[in-house]
Protein backbone atom coordinates (compact mmCIF):
# COMPACT_ATOMS: atom_id res chain seq x y z
CA UNK A 1 0.00 0.00 0.00
CA UNK A 2 1.29 3.23 -0.56
CA UNK A 3 1.59 5.71 2.06
CA UNK A 4 0.63 9.50 1.87
CA UNK A 5 3.09 11.77 1.33
CA UNK A 6 4.71 14.14 3.55
CA UNK A 7 5.36 18.15 4.25
CA UNK A 8 6.76 20.27 6.48
CA UNK A 9 3.69 22.99 7.44
CA UNK A 10 2.64 24.82 10.69
CA UNK A 11 1.46 23.27 13.61
CA UNK A 12 3.23 20.12 12.89
CA UNK A 13 6.42 19.83 11.61
CA UNK A 14 5.14 16.90 9.19
CA UNK A 15 1.63 16.62 7.89
CA UNK A 16 0.11 13.38 5.16
CA UNK A 17 -0.75 15.23 1.79
CA UNK A 18 -3.45 13.26 -0.24
CA UNK A 19 -1.93 11.93 -3.51
CA UNK A 20 -2.70 14.24 -6.40
CA UNK A 21 -5.27 12.94 -9.36
CA UNK A 22 -3.79 10.97 -11.94
CA UNK A 23 -3.83 12.00 -15.56
CA UNK A 24 -3.36 9.33 -18.20
CA UNK A 25 -4.82 8.91 -21.33
CA UNK A 26 -6.50 5.28 -20.72
CA UNK A 27 -8.76 4.07 -18.30
CA UNK A 28 -7.36 2.28 -14.70
CA UNK A 29 -6.39 -1.55 -14.76
CA UNK A 30 -7.06 -3.91 -12.34
CA UNK A 31 -3.07 -4.37 -12.36
CA UNK A 32 -2.77 -0.25 -11.40
CA UNK A 33 -2.89 -1.75 -7.59
CA UNK A 34 -0.09 0.63 -5.83
CA UNK A 35 -1.99 3.40 -4.95
CA UNK A 36 -3.96 4.13 -2.06
CA UNK A 37 -7.81 3.45 -2.01
CA UNK A 38 -9.60 6.99 -2.97
CA UNK A 39 -7.07 7.59 -5.43
CA UNK A 40 -8.55 9.49 -8.41
CA UNK A 41 -7.56 8.86 -12.28
CA UNK A 42 -8.60 10.75 -14.84
CA UNK A 43 -9.12 9.79 -18.42
CA UNK A 44 -8.00 12.63 -20.32
CA UNK A 45 -9.16 10.92 -23.62
CA UNK A 46 -12.66 10.37 -22.40
CA UNK A 47 -12.74 12.90 -19.40
CA UNK A 48 -13.91 9.94 -17.40
CA UNK A 49 -13.35 10.00 -13.42
CA UNK A 50 -12.06 6.54 -11.73
CA UNK A 51 -11.81 6.13 -7.98
CA UNK A 52 -10.10 3.10 -6.09
CA UNK A 53 -12.25 1.51 -4.29
CA UNK A 54 -10.73 -1.70 -3.59
CA UNK A 55 -7.45 -3.91 -3.70
CA UNK A 56 -7.92 -7.25 -3.41
CA UNK A 57 -4.94 -10.13 -3.99
CA UNK A 58 -2.86 -7.53 -5.94
CA UNK A 59 -6.08 -6.66 -8.28
CA UNK A 60 -7.54 -2.85 -8.30
CA UNK A 61 -11.82 -2.34 -8.88
CA UNK A 62 -11.63 0.87 -9.93
CA UNK A 63 -15.07 2.80 -9.72
CA UNK A 64 -15.96 5.36 -12.25
CA UNK A 65 -17.32 8.51 -10.27
CA UNK A 66 -18.45 10.92 -13.09
CA UNK A 67 -18.19 11.29 -16.86
CA UNK A 68 -18.65 14.10 -19.20
CA UNK A 69 -20.41 12.15 -21.95
CA UNK A 70 -23.27 10.97 -20.33
CA UNK A 71 -24.85 11.65 -16.58
CA UNK A 72 -26.88 8.04 -16.22
CA UNK A 73 -24.93 5.30 -16.35
CA UNK A 74 -27.55 2.59 -14.81
CA UNK A 75 -30.97 2.40 -13.15
CA UNK A 76 -32.67 0.05 -11.32
CA UNK A 77 -36.17 -0.26 -11.38
CA UNK A 78 -38.67 -1.57 -8.53
CA UNK A 79 -38.98 -4.42 -10.82
CA UNK A 80 -38.14 -5.57 -14.33
CA UNK A 81 -34.66 -5.49 -14.07
CA UNK A 82 -32.04 -3.32 -14.92
CA UNK A 83 -32.05 -0.23 -17.67
CA UNK A 84 -28.79 0.05 -19.28
CA UNK A 85 -27.98 2.99 -21.41
CA UNK A 86 -25.62 2.15 -23.81
CA UNK A 87 -24.07 3.99 -26.65
CA UNK A 88 -27.54 5.91 -26.63
CA UNK A 89 -29.25 3.55 -26.91
CA UNK A 90 -31.61 1.80 -24.21
CA UNK A 91 -32.37 -1.35 -23.26
CA UNK A 92 -35.01 -2.41 -20.93
CA UNK A 93 -35.20 -5.86 -19.75
CA UNK A 94 -37.74 -7.99 -18.39
CA UNK A 95 -41.90 -7.35 -17.80
CA UNK A 96 -44.70 -7.92 -19.97
CA UNK A 97 -45.12 -5.44 -22.86
CA UNK A 98 -41.69 -4.13 -23.89
CA UNK A 99 -38.94 -6.78 -24.10
CA UNK A 100 -36.79 -6.12 -26.73
CA UNK A 101 -33.73 -3.47 -27.46
CA UNK A 102 -33.68 -0.30 -29.19
CA UNK A 103 -30.97 0.37 -31.70
CA UNK A 104 -29.47 4.17 -33.24
CA UNK A 105 -31.15 5.87 -30.54
CA UNK A 106 -34.40 4.26 -30.57
CA UNK A 107 -36.73 2.30 -28.18
CA UNK A 108 -38.12 -1.17 -29.58
CA UNK A 109 -41.26 -2.73 -27.99
CA UNK A 110 -43.03 -6.11 -28.61
CA UNK A 111 -46.35 -4.77 -28.29
CA UNK A 112 -49.15 -7.23 -25.98
CA UNK A 113 -52.83 -7.06 -26.00
CA UNK A 114 -52.50 -4.37 -23.04
CA UNK A 115 -50.33 -2.03 -25.10
CA UNK A 116 -51.55 1.55 -26.57
CA UNK A 117 -48.69 4.03 -28.09
CA UNK A 118 -49.77 7.66 -28.88
CA UNK A 119 -53.14 8.96 -29.98
CA UNK A 120 -52.72 11.90 -32.23
CA UNK A 121 -53.42 11.49 -35.84
CA UNK A 122 -50.04 12.93 -36.26
CA UNK A 123 -48.45 9.62 -35.38
CA UNK A 124 -48.75 5.86 -35.39
CA UNK A 125 -51.66 4.35 -33.07
CA UNK A 126 -51.88 1.10 -32.73
CA UNK A 127 -54.24 -0.21 -30.15
CA UNK A 128 -54.97 -3.80 -29.14
CA UNK A 129 -57.52 -5.28 -26.93
CA UNK A 130 -57.44 -8.96 -26.05
CA UNK A 131 -59.54 -10.54 -28.74
CA UNK A 132 -61.07 -7.37 -30.20
CA UNK A 133 -60.13 -4.89 -33.12
CA UNK A 134 -57.17 -3.41 -33.80
CA UNK A 135 -57.29 0.27 -35.02
CA UNK A 136 -54.40 1.72 -36.70
CA UNK A 137 -54.22 5.98 -37.91
CA UNK A 138 -51.22 6.51 -39.90
CA UNK A 139 -49.93 9.20 -41.06
CA UNK A 140 -49.69 10.38 -44.70
CA UNK A 141 -47.21 8.71 -46.47
CA UNK A 142 -46.68 6.47 -44.18
CA UNK A 143 -46.72 2.63 -44.54
CA UNK A 144 -48.32 -0.06 -42.31
CA UNK A 145 -47.71 -3.54 -42.02
CA UNK A 146 -50.13 -5.34 -40.01
CA UNK A 147 -49.92 -9.21 -39.06
CA UNK A 148 -52.17 -10.91 -37.28
CA UNK A 149 -53.04 -14.09 -35.35
CA UNK A 150 -56.21 -16.75 -35.67
CA UNK A 151 -58.13 -14.62 -33.73
CA UNK A 152 -61.04 -13.72 -36.36
CA UNK A 153 -61.95 -10.69 -34.23
CA UNK A 154 -58.45 -9.32 -34.72
CA UNK A 155 -58.65 -9.85 -38.36
CA UNK A 156 -60.88 -6.72 -38.74
CA UNK A 157 -58.80 -3.97 -39.60
CA UNK A 158 -59.48 -0.20 -39.86
CA UNK A 159 -57.43 2.18 -41.60
CA UNK A 160 -57.50 5.75 -42.00
CA UNK A 161 -56.00 9.00 -44.18
CA UNK A 162 -53.32 6.50 -45.31
CA UNK A 163 -51.28 7.66 -48.23
CA UNK A 164 -49.76 4.55 -49.19
CA UNK A 165 -50.92 1.80 -47.45
CA UNK A 166 -49.52 -1.94 -47.30
CA UNK A 167 -51.46 -4.72 -45.24
CA UNK A 168 -50.74 -8.41 -44.93
CA UNK A 169 -52.54 -10.71 -42.96
CA UNK A 170 -51.59 -13.80 -42.09
CA UNK A 171 -54.87 -16.97 -41.42
CA UNK A 172 -54.32 -19.16 -38.76
CA UNK A 173 -52.68 -21.74 -40.64
CA UNK A 174 -50.29 -19.42 -42.29
CA UNK A 175 -51.54 -18.68 -45.81
CA UNK A 176 -51.60 -15.20 -46.60
CA UNK A 177 -54.28 -13.00 -47.84
CA UNK A 178 -52.58 -9.78 -48.83
CA UNK A 179 -54.34 -6.49 -49.49
CA UNK A 180 -52.70 -3.51 -51.19
CA UNK A 181 -53.77 -0.19 -51.34
CA UNK A 182 -52.64 3.19 -52.43
CA UNK A 183 -55.46 5.77 -51.70
CA UNK A 184 -55.93 9.11 -49.68
CA UNK A 185 -59.05 7.62 -47.70
CA UNK A 186 -59.66 4.21 -47.27
CA UNK A 187 -62.32 3.95 -44.82
CA UNK A 188 -63.26 0.30 -42.99
CA UNK A 189 -61.70 -3.00 -44.31
CA UNK A 190 -64.04 -5.13 -42.88
CA UNK A 191 -64.21 -9.03 -43.97
CA UNK A 192 -67.39 -10.78 -43.05
CA UNK A 193 -65.34 -13.62 -41.71
CA UNK A 194 -62.61 -12.14 -40.53
CA UNK A 195 -60.06 -12.80 -43.18
CA UNK A 196 -59.35 -10.81 -46.63
CA UNK A 197 -61.14 -13.22 -48.97
CA UNK A 198 -61.39 -10.29 -51.36
CA UNK A 199 -58.39 -10.89 -52.72
CA UNK A 200 -57.25 -13.90 -52.90
CA UNK A 201 -53.96 -15.85 -54.43
CA UNK A 202 -56.01 -18.11 -56.12
CA UNK A 203 -57.64 -15.53 -58.19
CA UNK A 204 -56.94 -14.93 -61.96
CA UNK A 205 -56.50 -11.62 -63.62
CA UNK A 206 -55.05 -11.12 -66.91
CA UNK A 207 -55.03 -8.88 -69.67
CA UNK A 208 -53.99 -11.36 -72.08
CA UNK A 209 -50.85 -9.83 -74.26
CA UNK A 210 -49.41 -13.22 -75.33
CA UNK A 211 -50.49 -16.40 -77.41
CA UNK A 212 -50.64 -19.74 -75.54
CA UNK A 213 -48.45 -22.75 -75.47
CA UNK A 214 -50.72 -25.78 -76.44
CA UNK A 215 -50.28 -29.41 -76.78
CA UNK A 216 -53.04 -32.10 -76.44
CA UNK A 217 -54.73 -32.76 -72.79
CA UNK A 218 -54.65 -36.66 -74.02
CA UNK A 219 -51.88 -38.81 -72.11
CA UNK A 220 -49.69 -39.56 -74.68
CA UNK A 221 -48.55 -36.12 -75.08
CA UNK A 222 -48.05 -34.31 -78.27
CA UNK A 223 -49.50 -31.05 -80.26
CA UNK A 224 -52.93 -30.36 -80.10
CA UNK A 225 -55.13 -31.67 -82.36
CA UNK A 226 -58.37 -30.46 -83.85
CA UNK A 227 -61.12 -33.07 -84.06
CA UNK A 228 -64.33 -32.87 -83.19
CA UNK A 229 -64.67 -33.43 -78.95
CA UNK A 230 -60.70 -33.01 -78.92
CA UNK A 231 -59.36 -31.52 -75.96
CA UNK A 232 -56.25 -29.36 -75.38
CA UNK A 233 -54.19 -27.77 -72.90
CA UNK A 234 -53.54 -23.96 -73.24
CA UNK A 235 -50.91 -22.37 -71.10
CA UNK A 236 -51.01 -18.52 -70.74
CA UNK A 237 -48.69 -15.87 -69.40
CA UNK A 238 -48.00 -16.69 -65.47
CA UNK A 239 -48.61 -20.08 -66.32
CA UNK A 240 -52.60 -19.75 -65.90
CA UNK A 241 -53.59 -22.79 -67.91
CA UNK A 242 -56.99 -23.13 -69.90
CA UNK A 243 -58.66 -26.24 -71.08
CA UNK A 244 -59.86 -26.03 -74.87
CA UNK A 245 -62.62 -28.72 -76.05
CA UNK A 246 -63.36 -28.59 -79.66
CA UNK A 247 -67.19 -28.13 -81.14
CA UNK A 248 -68.61 -29.06 -84.46
CA UNK A 249 -67.19 -31.28 -86.90
CA UNK A 250 -63.87 -30.06 -86.82
CA UNK A 251 -60.91 -27.56 -86.68
CA UNK A 252 -58.25 -26.62 -89.34
CA UNK A 253 -57.24 -24.01 -86.92
CA UNK A 254 -56.43 -24.87 -83.12
CA UNK A 255 -54.39 -22.78 -81.65
CA UNK A 256 -55.41 -19.26 -80.50
CA UNK A 257 -53.02 -16.77 -82.11
CA UNK A 258 -52.19 -13.34 -80.31
CA UNK A 259 -53.63 -10.22 -82.54
CA UNK A 260 -53.61 -6.23 -82.16
CA UNK A 261 -57.49 -7.09 -81.20
CA UNK A 262 -56.51 -9.47 -78.36
CA UNK A 263 -56.21 -13.69 -78.15
CA UNK A 264 -58.08 -14.86 -81.52
CA UNK A 265 -60.49 -17.55 -80.28
CA UNK A 266 -62.43 -18.62 -83.03
CA UNK A 267 -60.45 -20.88 -84.94
CA UNK A 268 -62.86 -21.89 -87.81
CA UNK A 269 -64.98 -19.03 -89.17
CA UNK A 270 -67.67 -21.95 -90.05
CA UNK A 271 -70.74 -22.38 -89.07
CA UNK A 272 -71.75 -24.84 -86.19
CA UNK A 273 -67.93 -24.97 -85.17
CA UNK A 274 -66.03 -23.60 -82.39
CA UNK A 275 -64.33 -24.67 -78.75
CA UNK A 276 -65.58 -24.26 -75.73
CA UNK A 277 -62.40 -22.91 -72.84
CA UNK A 278 -62.60 -23.38 -68.98
CA UNK A 279 -59.93 -24.12 -66.41
CA UNK A 280 -61.16 -27.82 -66.47
CA UNK A 281 -64.18 -30.16 -65.51
CA UNK A 282 -62.82 -32.03 -62.26
CA UNK A 283 -63.79 -31.12 -58.96
CA UNK A 284 -60.17 -29.93 -58.06
CA UNK A 285 -59.66 -28.27 -61.08
CA UNK A 286 -59.12 -24.34 -60.66
CA UNK A 287 -62.22 -22.30 -59.97
CA UNK A 288 -64.79 -24.80 -59.10
CA UNK A 289 -66.95 -23.22 -56.31
CA UNK A 290 -69.59 -24.93 -54.25
CA UNK A 291 -72.82 -23.40 -53.68
CA UNK A 292 -72.97 -22.83 -50.05
CA UNK A 293 -70.00 -23.68 -48.79
CA UNK A 294 -67.67 -21.59 -51.24
CA UNK A 295 -67.69 -17.48 -50.22
CA UNK A 296 -68.80 -15.53 -53.02
CA UNK A 297 -67.09 -15.80 -56.78
CA UNK A 298 -67.08 -13.95 -59.69
CA UNK A 299 -66.28 -14.49 -63.36
CA UNK A 300 -65.74 -10.76 -66.08
CA UNK A 301 -64.40 -11.61 -69.87
CA UNK A 302 -63.81 -8.72 -71.89
CA UNK A 303 -64.70 -9.70 -75.33
CA UNK A 304 -64.42 -8.28 -78.84
CA UNK A 305 -66.82 -9.56 -81.45
CA UNK A 306 -66.40 -8.45 -85.41
CA UNK A 307 -69.82 -10.20 -86.73
CA UNK A 308 -72.59 -10.84 -83.82
CA UNK A 309 -75.24 -11.94 -86.37
CA UNK A 310 -72.69 -14.75 -86.86
CA UNK A 311 -72.34 -15.61 -83.00
CA UNK A 312 -74.53 -18.85 -82.37
CA UNK A 313 -73.94 -18.78 -79.55
CA UNK A 314 -70.72 -16.35 -77.66
CA UNK A 315 -71.60 -17.01 -74.01
CA UNK A 316 -69.53 -16.29 -70.83
CA UNK A 317 -70.62 -17.86 -67.08
CA UNK A 318 -70.86 -20.18 -65.27
CA UNK A 319 -71.89 -23.46 -65.53
CA UNK A 320 -72.73 -26.74 -63.39
CA UNK A 321 -69.16 -28.86 -63.15
CA UNK A 322 -69.77 -32.02 -65.58
CA UNK A 323 -68.31 -33.45 -68.72
CA UNK A 324 -67.85 -31.31 -72.37
CA UNK A 325 -71.33 -31.00 -74.02
CA UNK A 326 -71.47 -30.14 -78.09
CA UNK A 327 -74.67 -28.49 -77.00
CA UNK A 328 -74.54 -26.36 -74.13
CA UNK A 329 -78.23 -26.06 -73.48
CA UNK A 330 -77.81 -30.18 -72.39
CA UNK A 331 -75.77 -28.54 -69.16
CA UNK A 332 -78.04 -29.23 -66.05
CA UNK A 333 -77.46 -26.16 -64.36
CA UNK A 334 -76.08 -22.60 -66.02
CA UNK A 335 -76.18 -18.96 -66.05
CA UNK A 336 -74.61 -17.10 -69.02
CA UNK A 337 -74.36 -13.66 -71.14
CA UNK A 338 -73.27 -12.88 -74.21
CA UNK A 339 -74.81 -13.00 -77.50
CA UNK A 340 -77.04 -15.33 -79.58
CA UNK A 341 -78.42 -15.23 -82.80
CA UNK A 342 -81.22 -16.83 -82.94
CA UNK A 343 -82.33 -14.88 -79.69
CA UNK A 344 -81.65 -11.46 -79.92
CA UNK A 345 -79.54 -10.60 -83.09
CA UNK A 346 -76.91 -7.43 -82.12
CA UNK A 347 -78.58 -7.57 -78.19
CA UNK A 348 -77.10 -9.05 -75.47
CA UNK A 349 -78.77 -11.89 -74.14
CA UNK A 350 -78.49 -14.09 -70.60
CA UNK A 351 -79.36 -17.76 -70.99
CA UNK A 352 -80.08 -19.73 -67.69
CA UNK A 353 -80.94 -23.32 -67.09
CA UNK A 354 -81.93 -24.92 -63.56
CA UNK A 355 -82.29 -28.66 -63.24
CA UNK A 356 -82.40 -29.20 -66.84
CA UNK A 357 -85.92 -27.46 -67.25
CA UNK A 358 -84.81 -26.11 -70.40
CA UNK A 359 -82.77 -23.12 -71.33
CA UNK A 360 -84.68 -19.51 -70.80
CA UNK A 361 -83.46 -16.76 -72.16
CA UNK A 362 -83.35 -12.97 -71.51
CA UNK A 363 -83.12 -9.84 -74.18
CA UNK A 364 -81.33 -7.12 -71.85
CA UNK A 365 -82.35 -4.42 -74.62
CA UNK A 366 -78.62 -4.06 -74.38
CA UNK A 367 -77.19 -3.60 -77.89
CA UNK A 368 -73.85 -4.80 -79.01
CA UNK A 369 -73.00 -4.44 -82.45
CA UNK A 370 -70.62 -5.65 -84.91
CA UNK A 371 -66.81 -4.89 -83.74
CA UNK A 372 -67.52 -3.62 -80.24
CA UNK A 373 -66.28 -4.94 -77.37
CA UNK A 374 -67.57 -5.41 -74.21
CA UNK A 375 -66.74 -6.77 -70.67
CA UNK A 376 -69.48 -9.31 -69.55
CA UNK A 377 -69.63 -10.56 -66.05
CA UNK A 378 -71.81 -13.12 -63.80
CA UNK A 379 -71.32 -12.58 -60.16
CA UNK A 380 -72.58 -15.40 -57.54
CA UNK A 381 -73.33 -14.99 -53.90
CA UNK A 382 -72.46 -17.74 -51.59
CA UNK A 383 -75.90 -18.67 -51.24
CA UNK A 384 -76.40 -18.51 -55.15
CA UNK A 385 -77.93 -15.61 -56.32
CA UNK A 386 -76.99 -14.62 -59.51
CA UNK A 387 -76.17 -11.31 -60.95
CA UNK A 388 -75.03 -10.15 -64.26
CA UNK A 389 -73.17 -7.19 -65.98
CA UNK A 390 -72.13 -5.27 -68.94
CA UNK A 391 -69.52 -2.94 -68.43
CA UNK A 392 -69.71 -2.84 -65.09
CA UNK A 393 -72.96 -2.32 -64.39
CA UNK A 394 -76.09 -4.09 -64.16
CA UNK A 395 -78.33 -4.57 -67.88
CA UNK A 396 -80.99 -3.00 -68.22
CA UNK A 397 -83.11 -5.63 -68.47
CA UNK A 398 -81.88 -8.61 -66.46
CA UNK A 399 -82.64 -12.02 -65.29
CA UNK A 400 -83.32 -13.28 -61.89
CA UNK A 401 -81.32 -16.62 -61.22
CA UNK A 402 -80.19 -18.89 -58.25
CA UNK A 403 -78.12 -22.11 -58.27
CA UNK A 404 -78.94 -24.98 -56.14
CA UNK A 405 -77.57 -25.21 -52.99
CA UNK A 406 -74.50 -27.87 -52.86
CA UNK A 407 -74.41 -27.44 -56.94
CA UNK A 408 -70.65 -27.31 -57.70
CA UNK A 409 -69.72 -24.82 -60.51
CA UNK A 410 -67.42 -23.38 -62.61
CA UNK A 411 -66.61 -20.78 -65.16
CA UNK A 412 -66.33 -21.35 -69.11
CA UNK A 413 -66.14 -19.52 -72.22
CA UNK A 414 -68.85 -21.03 -75.08
CA UNK A 415 -68.41 -20.04 -78.06
CA UNK A 416 -70.19 -21.40 -81.99
CA UNK A 417 -70.47 -20.09 -85.27
CA UNK A 418 -73.82 -19.19 -86.69
CA UNK A 419 -74.58 -19.36 -90.74
CA UNK A 420 -74.63 -15.84 -91.41
CA UNK A 421 -71.63 -14.04 -91.60
CA UNK A 422 -68.83 -15.57 -88.85
CA UNK A 423 -66.49 -13.27 -87.83
CA UNK A 424 -63.54 -13.20 -85.32
CA UNK A 425 -63.56 -13.31 -81.36
CA UNK A 426 -60.70 -11.87 -79.56
CA UNK A 427 -60.39 -12.43 -75.97
CA UNK A 428 -58.65 -9.25 -74.48
CA UNK A 429 -59.17 -9.47 -70.76
CA UNK A 430 -60.01 -12.63 -68.19
CA UNK A 431 -61.30 -12.02 -64.30
CA UNK A 432 -62.17 -15.05 -62.37
CA UNK A 433 -62.34 -15.75 -58.88
CA UNK A 434 -63.46 -15.23 -55.44
CA UNK A 435 -65.43 -11.62 -54.95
Amino acid sequence: MTKFNKGYGLGSPLQGIFPSPIIANRAPLATDHNYRLGQIWLHSGTNIFYGLADVTAGSATWSVMASGTTDLETLTGDSGGAIIPVSSNITLTGGTNITTAGTAGTITANLDDAIALATSVTSPRYLATAGGDMNIIAPTGQDVLIKTGDNAAANKISITDSDDVEVAVLDSDGKLNCLSINATAIGDLTPSTGQFTTISASNTDLVINSAPVMSTKANTGGVPTGATGDENLMVLQGGEILEQHILGAGQTIIAPVMEADGLLISLDLTDDEGAEYSWGVLGNNKHTYTIGTSEAFYCEFQLKLADVTGCDPVYIGFRKQEAYQADYTTYTDFALIGVEETQNSALTTIATNLNAAGATYTNTTDAWADGETHRVGVYVSAAGVVTFTIDGVAPTATATFTFDNGDVVMPCIYGLHGTTTPGKWHLIEAKVGLQ
